[in-house]
């Protein structure tokens, strides 16, 4: 059978919802309590369409205007007590800050253009990995795209980084090659028309990982 009318669940001792069904689709009132704060929407053809959506996997708290984001839209990095708010109009992206929760100082901004990065920094971060720093220019990659490898004081190092113009590598190349045997090992190289130019590299080819050597002609 199919599920219609109205849906309870009590999904933890933090938080429960009711939720209307019509044959099987989301379509009506949605109302979650979470704490002490009651959150409404209405949804629409298995969607939210309006009102203050507060998802039940992630707990974000998003705002929709028929059918479309709108408003301030927040997601918490914990392992870097990070906060990242991001604008919503009328359903398009407009900006991402970035905010230490710690001391309330914008880490990083990126400005949309047509739901695309435009201007500033995009920060990529995965858990306990690594994290990404890209800067945008006129909706392109321009400077030194950063990745930093996380390190067992809780902060980040410096791993990889290259040097873009106009979405095309061009300049200087850096990687930090860690391994038992050897320590640390920089490889630094040039980059010319998307291309390795002179210096060293380092390739992955199928399994393996090497060192290419470039010498300028």
């Amino acid at each position: 059978g199919k599920r219609n009318g109205l849906y309870s669940r009590k999904a933890s001792y933090n938080y429960s919802y009711t939720l209307e069904y019509v044959n099987d689709i989301k379509e009506g009132i949605y109302t979650l309590t979470y704490k002490d704060s009651v959150y409404t929407a209405t949804f629409k053809d298995d969607l939210p369409y309006n009102g203050s959506y507060l998802n039940p996997e992630n707990l974000i708290l998003e705002n929709y205007v028929n059918g479309n984001r709108d408003g301030y839209i927040t997601e918490t990095n914990e392992y870097t007590q990070l906060d990242f708010i991001t604008l919503f109009k009328e359903g398009e992206k407009i900006e991402t800050s970035v905010i230490d929760k710690l001391t309330k100082k914008e880490i990083s901004k990126l400005i949309y253009k047509n739901n695309k990065a435009f201007d500033g920094d995009s920060l990529y971060i995965k858990d306990f990995s690594y994290k990404e720093i890209t800067p945008f220019k006129n909706g392109k990659i321009n400077g030194l795209k950063k990745k930093f490898s996380f390190v067992s004081s809780g902060d980040f190092e410096l791993l990889e980084s290259i040097e873009y113009k106009n979405d095309i590598k061009e300049g200087n190349y850096f990687y930090k090659l860690k391994n038992e045997e050897n320590g640390i090992k920089n490889i630094e190289g040039i980059y010319k028309n998307d291309q390795a130019y002179e210096g060293s590299f380092l390739v992955k080819e199928k399994d393996l990982t090497i060192i290419s050597n470039y010498k300028k002609w």
